[in-house]
């Protein structure tokens, strides 16, 4: 169980800090249970959901490994898409769906790659585009919120590795 304060990655919202738990006095809560009320860290909705919710929910990835795993970020070691054998927006989504940052970064070192990004964004295609921003948005987030920095100079640290490893 998560306690008052705790940073939390809540399914596809993302990171969010437990800002109480217990019976929300909302019409539409089982009063029979507890509920996380949940404030995501870059939006202004609150959630609410049981504490027993089947939703994916993981507190977020502690300091050290965040530090990990930017400084592993330059290696050479992402998964090949075979396009012939799975459409890539599956394989995007399997990664995805894992809600690991190693899996985040993954997916977004294959759409670099598969599109030798440098500053021309405009030029990728609309799936990889959308996987790219979803990926980079929860990435960004959850390593600014574990180092105690603002998401851009996680976003700078991060490309800044993307582009020496596809240069």
């Amino acid at each position: 169980m998560f306690e008052h304060g705790d940073y939390v990655v809540y399914g596809s919202s993302g990171v969010c800090q437990v800002d109480a738990i217990g019976k929300p006095d909302i019409p539409v809560a089982d009063e029979s249970k507890s509920y996380y009320k949940l404030l995501p860290v870059h939006g202004t909705e609150v959630i609410y959901c049981p504490v027993d919710t089947k939703v994916f929910m993981r507190p977020i990835i502690p300091r050290e490994e965040a530090v990990q795993l930017i400084q592993a970020i330059g290696q050479d070691d992402m998964p090949s898409l075979d396009t012939k054998k799975v459409h890539a927006h599956q394989f995007y989504e399997s990664l995805l769906n894992t809600h690991d940052c190693r899996d985040l970064v993954q997916l977004i070192k294959v759409i670099y790659s598969k599109n030798n990004v440098t500053s021309e964004l405009r030029k990728m295609g609309g799936t990889d585009q959308k996987y790219l921003k979803t990926a980079e948005d929860l990435l960004f987030t959850e390593l600014s919120v574990a180092l105690g920095a603002s998401k851009d100079d996680v976003k700078k640290e991060v490309e800044a590795a993307l582009y020496t490893m596809i240069a």
